[in-house]
């Protein structure tokens, strides 16, 4: 299993992942990315299926680190 371990959290940084669909009949809201478009375009990017978290930091100074090493292809 992979994480992130968060070094610097920046100003206004936050976390979003795709929301919880198909739950508002017990009165659960979708929320989620507010921006669905770029979220899954995102994923697109970086070729990850559902379940991506992602992460937005408008004023820059967030400083993640995986906590596993990968080689990419």
């Amino acid at each position: 299993m992979s994480a992130i371990e968060v070094i610097a959290p920046g100003p206004l940084a936050l976390f979003q992942d795709g929301g919880r669909p198909g739950y508002a009949a017990v009165g659960v809201g979708l929320s989620g990315a507010v921006d669905r478009g770029a979220y899954e375009l995102g994923a697109r990017m970086v070729a990850h299926g559902e379940g991506l978290q992602l992460s937005r930091s408008p004023l820059a100074g967030l400083l993640p680190q995986s906590t596993e090493r990968r080689s990419w292809p």
